[in-house]
């Protein structure tokens, strides 16, 4: 997520991308912050459609589950929908798109009031215990010490009335009345009183805990209503797991009286193996357990008998999985009367083709099986549960980290209690009286057995193990951690299933809402999600900026995200303490941060999903304090290193007061001491000045953060800026590794000047003794450790020659600091912080850097680039390997960039930005670009090297030097930032060049492709265009690419027939008329045996296409180009271009035989003798015109054969000779235009008028007899497909007349006059179903024997079908077909069809826009492999398959559904 604080960096709003691929339980969480508009776009494989969103996010009065519809921008591309969000909480939102849908969740942060920044990782929180700070009255004395400590929020543990036998801080007895230690006539008023004066004069929020899984055993609720407990009426499974539990407390009795030989009250490890079978073999043997679970077969049998003594059987035939299903209902668990349902029973076992009697021995059979399976099943359960009971003896016994009890008594009894039991008699309730309870039915006394709240080992928290299953119970196995002071509570599955409960907590949600600014939501993953949605959605209607921290261990990251997203969470406590070592606590702080430094900026905008966020704590109220656990040297580094974290960030009280013991939350009962001055020697100054550095590092923006371990115990934690690059850096040590040798810490070699030591501490024992067996506690109060055996040393805002526990050298400003550690006074307990700003150079330059980028907004480059034309913009941004004469940057262990210029780079960046921090930071181009300046210099050299860029390339010069001045570290940052935003204005130039409102005004997904014409549109000095005007003269005009890199120099560069394909979409419709115009008359000027040249160099004339594609060109730039038609006035070496116009048509109309020039091996090594002989002309019966032989290919389909292994040597994979039909309406087309062009006199020639249209008769009156496959046609054995369009007529092979191919898609639509609509729409449909892929069209029919899909022009098979990529034009999907695909579909489509085509259109369009954007090119494929694969040997970049889908974009703004 982009963070405000950046504010130089991050954009007004954010958006999400809508992507079929996110769900609710997709990893990360998305987060945005309170006032923050969100904007919902589309993904690629969403834009097609009409895409309804629906969310349940309303700025009042918010209901879960009422969604109301987001309104779209527009109906483009680019749309998007927007979301102001001014209240926090989960906002759940869904959307719909034809056969699509998706979901997912935002939380939305609040703002705290109290935060200067707003920003909820500005927490800074301590933890009470409410029961500990006494009477009201006293509370602000108790409380000052959070305010002394600038501690920002206080959590209070549960204010209410507590269980009066535990005191448990969690046992809770009257929800919604306060602790009478407060005061017994104190209020919530009262309360709020307190909690407004510390927010108003402290500065300081407060929350507290909400508990809704579990209440005290003698809880207000549970006393008229019993049944919002798990109790043996509304939960009968729980009566043998109550029996159980009533002998083990009797045992305990039993053996604290010594009635039991053998087993002493004091036991020994030994006598755990003879508790265990004098349990299970002795004792739970008498009492039957499994007849809880088992069924009277013979009454059972009888009844069903008589059931269906009077029926027939039922029609069901015999299945036995029905059977196997068949269970038996337990009913009220009484011993051996579970029953079944005769009916159901009926159903399956008297079945067609049965008696009576067979229906009852096969009931019979199937219910002793099932009495069997549940007996060995309760067997089993015994023994877990007598295994867990004694796992838990020993850690209550003997276990180091346990209480270690001493005996057997009714106070430590060998098991814990898993119920409350009636009048809370838990000794004195046995056996035996549980039974007679269970005969009689006792509801007085079964409604008060109420189960215990726990926690079960690895179980699933969606899961209630209080409910029955039918499967293991939990209690009869003595599975659960059970607290036996507390009742878990029985909301049900909806609130009509226990009202007065869901009342009840509604109320102290209310209570607690309306006082506090949030609350910890204790045991979350307890508690059932649906009954905290209910009432977190109330405390956030009653309070919009309730913050709610969440006390949620699901040891799953999936599930905790599913929590967060359903409830709204803004944090988790997370606990350093579970951190080992001092490594550990290392990985723990960066694994919650967020970017490391030298990380990339994430300068996109859009929402990213990231780690739930952690309210991170030095020591909880849970859990022992690091001095008992750990050692005193622990405690002053570790709170240090939490304050580092970007988090918030928590501690308990008693952490800063050096309590060496857990201030237990059950037994407590001792109150606070009252602040006085003489508290400041203690932590509590340390601790102020921690949060105090905590709030300053969120509020300042220092948002980089890194860990380093300088020795085992010895971590340094580092926070940065971004945009200053100030930095602060904390190191601790401490003694967690003990070793016997001296630790030795290196010194530290600091790339920046020291401004001052923020602090430097030390806590240890005097003397270095050990204090802690002298420790006494204070009856009355909790008091912490002496000060007289503590050595406590603070001071802060040192220079640098005044700390005691470092020495520190620096030469100059200009040269590193050297840190060395002073070993006598650096000793364990010991932390240092320093400020740190660059080195003089270093920030010189980056504020240089910072001035251009941020203040000035790159002005001067901006000006700069105002004077580059499209041609400068294509040498500055692109240039592939070829262009650049092979010579690309080589970036060790990666590669070369696919361009030289600013795209290669970008694209490289673009790949950096998305990976994870340790990925980007291990990336190729990043340790490149920190150890040297060799790709800097390479980019300005560069340009300087070429006069039309010299001065753009000083400024990066200048500018790439400044980068050079900074720490290493920082070089990729400042590189990455320099090139994205210049790149990004030389984008915006360019489409500033392009003057069509198309692009203009155009999507992204138009300007991205807009750009394509000036990757492939550039001057490369071994393929100048020729000058038509002056053949002694170079021209400065730029040529158009036939694709990159493969087609891009030399006599590679230049083809006619790929330029005039490509130039409507690249030149025409981007407005870049003058380089049109100048291709077209340089062509046009080449024109001989009435031919343009296939390849311009050379030239060479053994295209019959080219010339056809020049003059659709041609009437196309007269349509689109301001005064197009005057272009047929230009004077080409003493010619008009008009008469070279009418030189063509007559040349085809006179016919024309020729052999190439200088033909033979030396023209073409793989092409036979024949191949050389060409010939042209029309059809003087149909108008079609034709030429070529079987020999060559004088079509786009050109691939000659060249494996003498596979024997296809001369061989054209597909010669297309005799009349192809996409020339045919190629031709149509001209004619038509020159019709029109003689009306408007701009071409002179009025005479051939009258030809023109014989001729144009004859086209029209033969195309659909001569092309046409009807499906009823069977007038030749070549036809393998029905309803398509011949490829050809009179061919020399004749069956390639029949092949299905897609090239009509070409003459559909530059010619629609030819065709019968009824004909062409099912041919499209044909396409659609059989050739259409990914990206491309197949370039045959699959059913052709001659189709291969994969190309290989590597292959060195034997195959003659694909040796040499000869099946180059038989099956490969080319992309540039897919244009006119699209397009023909769309002009053909039948009216009451629009709708769909144009949905269709789009959902292929689609797929064409997440090819271009995700593509280091930048560009589309020449084509792919079958069914859209990869294919190495494509152009990744190819001019005509960009054109024709620019031109199917265009057309489909055009399109009217009416």
């Amino acid at each position: 997520m982009s963070r405000r604080r950046t504010s130089s960096v991050s954009a007004f709003f954010h958006s999400l991308v809508l992507d079929t691929k996110v769900s609710s339980t997709s990893p990360g969480i998305f987060y945005i912050q309170c006032d923050t508009p969100l904007h919902f776009t589309l993904s690629s494989a969403l834009i097609p459609y009409d895409v309804q969103l629906f969310c349940d996010y309303h700025s009042t009065n918010y209901q879960r589950g009422v969604y109301h519809q987001l309104k779209w921008s527009s109906k483009d591309d680019d749309r998007f929908a927007q979301l102001f969000c001014t209240r926090s909480g989960p906002i759940h939102y869904y959307f719909t798109a034809k056969d699509k849908k998706g979901e997912g969740y935002i939380i939305v942060e609040p703002r705290l009031s109290n935060l200067t920044s707003g920003d909820v990782e500005e927490i800074t929180c301590l933890t009470v215990l409410s029961k500990s700070l006494g009477k009201m009255e006293s509370w602000e004395s108790r409380l000052a010490i959070a305010h002394h400590s600038n501690y920002n929020m206080i959590h209070f543990t549960p204010i209410q009335q507590l269980y009066k036998v535990s005191n448990s801080s969690y046992s809770i007895t009257h929800h919604h009345q306060l602790n009478p230690v407060f005061g017994k006539d104190k209020t919530h008023d009262d309360l709020k009183k307190i909690i407004d004066r510390m927010a108003n004069e402290w500065n300081i929020l407060s929350i507290t805990d909400l508990v809704y899984n579990h209440a005290a055993n003698d809880c207000a609720i549970l006393e008229n209503h019993p049944e919002a407990s798990y109790n043996l009426i509304n939960s009968p499974h729980l009566k043998p797991a109550f029996l159980l539990d009533a002998i083990l407390m009797q045992f305990t009795c039993d053996v604290d009286a010594g009635k039991i030989e053998g087993i002493p009250a004091t036991i020994s490890k030994e006598h755990l193996p003879i508790i265990q079978d004098y349990l299970l073999n002795k004792v739970f043997p008498g009492y039957a357990f499994h007849e809880f679970y088992m069924i009277d077969v013979r009454k059972t049998i009888e009844e069903f008998s008589r059931f269906i003594e009077n029926t027939s059987p039922s029609n069901s035939s015999h299945i036995y999985e029905d059977e196997y299903a068949f269970r038996i209902d337990y009913g009220s668990y009484s011993r051996n009367a579970a029953r079944i349902n005769y009916e159901k029973a009926r159903e399956i076992f008297y079945c067609a083709n049965r008696t009576a009697s067979q229906a009852c021995q096969l009931l019979a059979d199937r219910l002793k099986y099932l009495n069997h399976s549940k007996y060995s099943q309760v067997q089993s359960d015994l023994r877990d549960a007598i295994t867990n009971c004694i796992k838990g003896c020993e850690y209550h016994f003997f276990d180091q980290y346990g209480p270690n009890f001493k005996s057997i008594s009714l106070r430590t009894p060998f098991a814990g209690n898993y119920f409350a039991y009636p009048k809370e008699k838990i000794f004195q309730t046995t056996p035996e009286e549980v039974e007679q309870a269970y005969r009689e039915n006792n509801k007085a006394f079964l409604e008060r057995v109420m189960a215990h709240n726990g926690w079960v080992w690895n179980d699933n928290p969606l899961r209630n193990f209080a409910e029955d299953t039918q499967g293991p119970n939990v209690y009869f196995r003595r599975e659960l951690n059970q607290w036996s002071d507390i009742v878990k509570l029985n909301f049900g599955s909806c609130e009509e299933d226990s009202p007065h409960l869901w009342a009840y907590m509604k109320e102290y949600t209310r209570l607690v809402a309306t006082t506090f600014h949030g609350a910890r939501l204790d045991n979350c993953h307890s508690t059932p999600l649906h009954v905290a949605q209910y009432l977190m959605d109330y405390a956030r209607e009653l309070n919009p900026k309730f913050y709610i921290l969440g006390e949620l261990f699901t040891s799953s990251e999936t599930l905790d995200n599913l929590f967060i997203n359903k409830l709204g969470i803004n944090a988790l406590v997370r606990e350093s303490l579970n951190a080992r070592l001092p490594c550990d606590l290392g990985h723990m702080i960066c694994g919650h941060g967020r970017l490391s430094i030298g990380s990339l900026f994430r300068l996109q905008t859009v929402l990213k999903p990231r780690r739930a966020q952690a309210f991170f704590y030095d020591q909880t109220h849970d859990n022992p304090c690091p001095i008992e656990r750990r050692s005193l040297a622990d405690v002053l580094p570790r709170s240090a290193y939490v304050a580092m974290s970007c988090t918030p960030t928590g501690s308990n009280r008693g952490y800063d007061e050096l309590v060496p013991h857990h201030i237990d939350v059950v037994h407590e009962r001792r109150t606070y001491e009252k602040w006085t001055n003489d508290k400041d020697k203690s932590l509590v100054h340390a601790k102020s000045i921690f949060n105090h550095l905590h709030v300053r590092l969120v509020t300042e923006g220092y948002t980089r953060m890194i860990a380093d371990q300088l020795s085992p115990n010895t971590l340094m934690i580092t926070r940065q800026h971004p945009i200053t690059n100030s930095t602060i850096i904390l190191i601790g040590y401490t003694d967690t590794i003990k070793s016997d040798e001296e630790e030795k810490i290196e010194p530290l070699m600091i790339q920046g000047t020291i401004e001052e030591i923020l602090f430097e501490m030390n806590l240890s024992w005097l003397n270095n003794e050990n204090k802690l067996d002298s420790f006494q506690r204070d009856i009355d109060h909790i008091n912490g450790l002496r000060e007289k055996d503590l050595n406590v040393y603070i001071n802060e805002h040192l220079e640098k020659d005044q700390s005691n526990f470092v020495n520190i050298s620096q030469e100059n400003e200009a040269k590193m600091t050297k840190v060395i550690f002073n070993k006598e006074k650096f000793i364990p307990g010991s932390v240092i912080a320093f400020q740190i700003n660059l080195l003089s150079h270093a920030k010189q330059a980056s504020n240089e850097l910072r001035k251009e980028i941020f203040e000035n907004d790159l002005a001067t480059f901006r000006s700069l680039i105002s004077r580059f034309s499209l041609v400068d913009l294509n040498f500055l941004l692109y240039r592939c390997k070829n262009e650049e004469n092979n010579e690309l940057y080589l970036i060790p262990d990666y590669g070369s960039p696919v361009y030289a210029g600013l795209q290669g780079i970008e694209s490289l960046l673009i790949q950096m930005r998305a990976l994870s921090t340790e990925q980007m930071l291990k990336h190729p181009l990043c340790l490149h670009l920190k150890k040297g300046n060799w790709l800097m210099l390479y980019i300005s050299q560069r340009l300087i090297a070429n006069q039309r860029t010299l001065f753009l390339g000083q400024w990066y010069e200048k500018h790439f030097q400044y980068i050079d001045q900074l720490p290493r570290y920082l070089i990729p940052v400042y590189f990455d930032l320099l090139i994205h935003r210049t790149y990004n204005i030389c984008i915006d130039r360019a489409i500033d060049l392009m003057s069509t409102s198309f692009v203009q005004q155009g999507s992204s997904f138009v300007k991205n492709l807009a750009m394509t014409s000036v990757q492939m549109m550039g001057i490369v000095p071994n393929a100048r265009l020729p000058n038509y005007e002056d053949n002694q003269k170079d021209n400065q005009y730029p040529s158009l690419a036939a694709g990159l890199p493969n087609f891009s120099e030399g006599i590679w560069r230049n083809w006619g027939r790929d330029t005039f394909i490509a130039l409507r979409g690249l030149l025409l419709l981007t407005g870049r008329f003058d380089e049109a115009r100048y291709l077209l008359l340089t062509y046009g000027s080449c024109l001989r045996h009435g031919l343009i040249p296939n390849l311009l160099a050379g030239p060479r004339y053994n295209a019959r296409d080219a010339v056809w594609f020049w003059l659709y060109s041609l009437s196309e730039y007269t349509k689109l180009a301001p005064n197009g038609c005057e272009i047929l006035a230009e004077n080409i070496q003493g010619k008009a271009l008009h008469s070279i116009v009418k030189t063509a048509i007559n040349t085809h109309l006179n016919g024309l035989s020729f052999r190439e020039y200088n033909a033979g091996y030396q023209l073409d090594r793989v092409m036979s003798d024949e191949g050389f002989n060409n010939r042209i002309g029309i059809d003087s019966r149909t108008g079609f015109v034709y030429g070529g032989n079987r020999w060559n290919c004088g079509t786009w389909m050109d691939k000659m054969g060249s494996s003498e292994l596979a024997g296809n040597k001369g061989h054209p994979g597909s010669p297309r000779d005799g009349s192809a039909i996409e020339l045919v309406g190629l031709s149509r087309a001209t004619i038509q235009w020159l019709i029109e062009m003689i009306d408007q006199n701009a071409y002179p020639y009025k005479d051939q008028r009258a030809n023109l249209e014989d001729w144009l008769r004859k086209i029209d009156g033969n195309f659909e007899k001569e092309f046409w496959i009807d499906q009823t046609d069977h007038s030749n054995n070549f036809i393998n497909r029905r309803n398509i369009y011949k490829d050809t007529i009179n061919s020399s092979l004749q069956y390639t007349d029949f092949q299905f191919r897609p090239n009509f898609l070409i003459a559909a639509v530059v010619a629609p006059e030819m065709f019968n609509k009824d004909h062409i729409w099912l041919a499209l449909s044909q396409v659609e179903s059989l050739l259409l892929g990914p990206l491309g069209i197949k370039t045959l029919d699959p059913s052709d024997e001659q189709y291969v899909g994969d190309y290989d022009n590597k292959d060195e098979s034997t195959d003659f079908k694909r040796a040499h990529g000869y099946n180059y034009h038989n099956g490969p999907e080319w992309v540039w077909l897919t244009g006119y695909y699209l397009r023909a579909k769309l002009l053909w489509s039948p009216k009451e069809k629009r709708a769909k085509t144009l949905e269709h259109v789009r959902e292929v369009l689609g797929r064409h826009r997440e090819a271009l954007f995700t593509s280091d090119w930048k560009s589309l494929p020449e084509l792919t492999s079958a069914n859209g694969r990869f294919c190495r040997d494509s152009c990744p970049a190819q001019a005509w398959s960009c054109a024709t889908i620019l031109e199917a974009i265009y057309d489909v703004q055009q399109y009217n559904l009416d």
